[in-house]
């Protein structure tokens, strides 16, 4: 039996597997779902109905999607999903310059229809009203509780640590969950200034963000990252295929689901042996000309070569420093986000899915660990949860469902056990017109922690201009800052050993 004649029906026996376990499990959970949730979702218009006439000091009811980051928060954490942005730009920004600026392109923005404010949320916090996260106007708002300058700084490792600090930090209370921070430091001998952005994942998704950050450039016009998918036709062959297999792929979804639900995986943690305090290593920009070479020689996707440096750099981390050297698993799962694209509407507010993949750790060649990476991210798009978004254009029905229950109910089902590690990838596009009052914006990246959940680290990919940059994120009761900064270096020499890869097998190709 050849070898690709084995991996086919040790994918068909693993396909079936998690299939049977889904229908296995359905039923009693659409029985849980039905008899004990249900009667939450009946309650939560009624309660957005009646809170005009009870509580007129409230605002809008969170979204749904809002609602799943906002509903596990609590006194010991009360930003459980925190997002961390770095903006670099040449030259020294004036503080009240900047506040006045901010005002005017966030603060003071209003619809082109309307007397609406565009962003209300980011002079609101939530609180708790009838089961539900409603917003709730800040007294006396002020731009100055949420943005500050810092003392200049002169070492990158400074600048890591006020971003560590951020991250593992709360914020003040009865105040909407996002600040900006100007840290002037040094680039080379040049003289920079670095906007660190930190706002609470319930506010908005990394297109709300790119929203605002146009408007900070200048624009009050700003567009979608990404353009808007053509919309296929009703009920082609396509579309059919889509509703004939709907119950099979919905089963092999919760049959997945399920089994990682119940598997220990390395970095998986429970989430009350998680610390407040997170490590973090930014890792050095890599040129995208090299992630291209490595994508057209071997004819894979741009996005599996990221992964595929991520996954190599892992293998070698968990040989050489992990737990003083740890037996590799087969895969590591990770929860990997699905960006809504160009129907997003610049409001401040979340709307995207996630998919389950799997970094293959256990395969030691990178040129088979790359192609094997490509074809789990290509199962990624034929996966129960893209299925279901082409269903009826259901693309966020996981996080609409979760985030519709009362907070309680949230709590339980928002717990995220399935996966060790999240993955985000954010393309933020270039300009070279991108400039804060002229001073030219040079680079941005971005991190976050998952402080809800078992993952016990994150890996966020960002790529801006030519360059790219992976961000190894882990809770410290885990990896230490050390061991962060090492993972990043390997991830970076497994790109440098893919590109060595692709020369070699060229040259082999030409003297043959």
């Amino acid at each position: 039996m050849s070898q690709s004649w084995k991996a086919h029906m040790t994918a068909l026996l693993w396909e079936t597997y998690l299939t049977l376990l889904g229908l296995i499990l359905t039923p009693p959970l659409v029985a849980t779902l039905t008899c004990i949730f249900t009667p939450t979702l009946f309650w939560r218009p009624i309660a957005k109905l009646l809170s005009p006439l009870l509580r007129p000091d409230l605002a809008a009811m969170l979204s749904c999607p809002s609602s799943v980051f906002a509903q596990v928060d609590d006194s010991y954490c009360k930003a459980k999903s925190m997002n961390v942005l770095e903006i670099t730009v040449q030259g020294r920004l004036d503080l009240d310059e900047f506040i006045n600026h901010i005002h005017t392109k966030w603060i003071s923005c209003r619809d082109d229809d309307s007397v609406n404010l565009r962003y209300p949320e980011l002079q609101q916090y939530p609180v708790n009203w009838a089961g539900y996260k409603f917003w709730k106007w800040e007294d006396n708002f002020t731009l100055k509780r949420h943005i500050r300058s810092v003392n200049k700084i002169t070492t990158r490792s400074e600048l890591t640590q006020i971003g560590v600090e951020l991250m593992s930090g709360l914020f003040p209370e009865e105040t909407s969950p996002w600040d900006l921070t100007l840290v002037p430091t040094i680039d080379g001998e040049k003289e920079v200034t670095v906007i660190i952005f930190r706002l609470h994942h319930l506010l908005g998704d990394g297109f709300a963000i790119h929203f605002l950050f146009q408007r900070m450039w200048g624009s009050d016009r700003p567009i979608p990252i990404i353009k808007p998918t053509p919309k296929a036709a009703p009920w082609t062959w396509r579309q059919a295929k889509y509703v004939a297999l709907f119950p099979f792929k919905a089963a092999r979804m919760i049959g997945e689901l399920a089994h990682f639900t119940v598997t220990k995986a390395t970095f998986k943690v429970p989430e009350a042996q998680k610390g407040l305090k997170w490590s973090l290593a930014l890792g050095t920009p890599i040129s995208s000309g090299k992630i291209i070479k490595v994508k057209n020689h071997f004819k894979v996707s741009f996005t599996a070569v990221l992964f595929s440096a991520v996954a190599g750099g892992l293998r070698r981390f968990i040989l050489t420093e992990y737990k003083n050297g740890s037996t590799v698993p087969n895969i590591i799962p990770t929860v990997t986000t699905v960006l809504a694209g160009g129907r997003h509407p610049d409001k401040m507010c979340n709307q995207f899915s996630f998919a389950l993949a799997s970094y293959p750790v256990g395969i030691s060649d990178p040129i088979e660990q790359l192609h094997a990476m490509d074809r789990n991210l290509n199962a990624v798009s034929d996966s129960p949860a893209s299925v279901i978004s082409n269903l009826f254009d259901l693309r966020y029905y996981a996080f609409v469902l979760l985030g519709s229950h009362v907070n309680w109910v949230g709590r339980l089902v928002n717990v995220y056990p399935y996966a060790s590690l999240a993955t985000s990838y954010y393309p933020f596009g270039f300009s070279p017109e991108w400039n804060v009052f002229g001073n030219r914006v040079s680079q941005l990246t971005f991190y976050l922690k998952l402080q809800q959940g078992q993952q016990g680290g994150m890996i966020c990919i960002s790529s801006f201009g030519d360059s790219v940059q992976i961000n190894p994120v882990f809770n410290a009761n885990l990896v230490s800052t050390e061991e962060a900064v090492k993972l990043a270096a390997y991830i970076e020499e497994q790109v440098l050993a893919l590109e060595a890869a692709a020369l070699t097998t060229r040259e082999n190709k030409k003297h043959a």
